[in-house]
């Protein structure tokens, strides 16, 4: 190639690259994120005098929710467990409390490669920066998910007086994807009595039930007790693991003293791959409160977004569930729902 020919390539190569570069601020924003180091970064806290929330943007989650002068009902897995994992070269860490995937679990060796476990999103884990802080709300905002090309913020904003947070999720898609995307809310707490799931009236039965068993092992009646509008589900000695779900609004995690309850604004009628939009898995370490929006096909540059109230409720522990579904139901109509 003779020096002329050769300039002339040099040239088309250079405007190339620069026309690349300026066409789209979406190629910047995929650039893979650092993982965080093993510790929560600057913590941020939300509180008045019923609770205390706190928030870690370093990791993306809720890591406290409890009332005031009170336990910590979130689980968080211990420190020590966590570098020993983190040593071992694991691929996904475990950190507890709450957070958010994008996308139906039978989908992720399609979307991300590999099996359905661990999660490879980059919602989960990966550091988040704040983008607004008062004493009363907190707004931070994900890196870009890496095959869904999809970004999250989430918002949280505490009442003046009430123990109550609502927390709205937006995933809003920076590049063309053809993948779905769901705004999956998962709350690891700590371990309670039981968990309670509301079922919508008009909720569709399946092999004559209105909830549906999501693990891969029988679940006993004892266990998934069906009451008025609503399923308990508790282990045992015979059963130490189960998830469920059905089609509803909320679900909670009952302790001797206190019921934490989250609520979902997700239809009934939406589109949901499990056939749920609220679920709860339960085993030996840990209870999962689990929301999902409805399932939707996402052009570029356009937003779903999703809220979930969290709230607390005292009871005791010698209260039935009867009384302690009343306790919900009150304040499921105090508030509309």
């Amino acid at each position: 190639m003779d020096y002329g020919m050769k300039l002339i390539c040099n040239v088309l190569i250079a405007l190339m690259a620069i026309a690349m570069g300026c066409s789209s601020t979406s190629f910047e924003k995929m650039v893979e994120p650092d993982p965080p180091p093993l510790g929560y970064g600057k913590t941020y806290t939300l509180q008045n005098e019923s609770v205390k929330v706190v928030v870690a943007p370093e990791i993306g989650r809720v890591i406290h929710f409890g009332f005031v002068g009170e336990r910590n009902l979130v689980w968080m897995k211990d420190r020590g467990d966590l570098a020993k994992d983190k040593a071992s070269g694991a691929e996904w860490l475990n950190w507890g409390g709450d957070k958010v995937w994008p996308a139906q679990q039978a989908k992720w060796p399609l979307i991300y490669g590999g099996g359905d476990w661990p999660p490879k999103t980059k919602l989960d884990g990966y550091a988040f920066r704040v983008v607004e802080s008062t004493a009363a709300k907190l707004v931070i905002e994900s890196p870009v998910d890496q095959a869904l090309h999809v970004r999250l913020r989430r918002t949280f904003c505490l009442d003046d007086d009430l123990p109550r947070l609502t927390i709205e999720n937006t995933l809003t898609r920076e590049a063309s994807s053809s993948w779905p995307v769901h705004i999956w809310s998962v709350t690891q707490c700590v371990l309670p009595n039981y968990t309670l799931l509301g079922i919508a009236e008009d909720a569709p039965k399946r092999d004559s039930q209105p909830f549906l068993n999501l693990w891969d092992a029988p679940l006993p009646d004892s266990n998934a007790k069906l009451m008025t509008n609503a399923l308990r589900l508790s282990l045992d000695e015979n059963l130490s693991i189960a998830k469920a779900g059905t089609i509803g609004s909320w679900c909670a995690a009952v302790y001797d003293n206190e019921i934490f309850l989250q609520k979902s604004d997700a239809p009934p009628n939406g589109r949901y791959p499990d056939g749920a939009n609220v679920e709860v898995f339960m085993f030996d370490q840990y209870t999962e409160l689990e929301l999902l929006s409805s399932s939707v096909h996402l052009p570029k540059g356009k937003s779903i977004s999703s809220a979930t109230v969290w709230s607390l409720l005292k009871t005791e522990a010698k209260a039935t569930t009867e009384e302690n579904l009343k306790l919900i139901e009150g304040l499921n109509s105090a508030e509309g729902l």
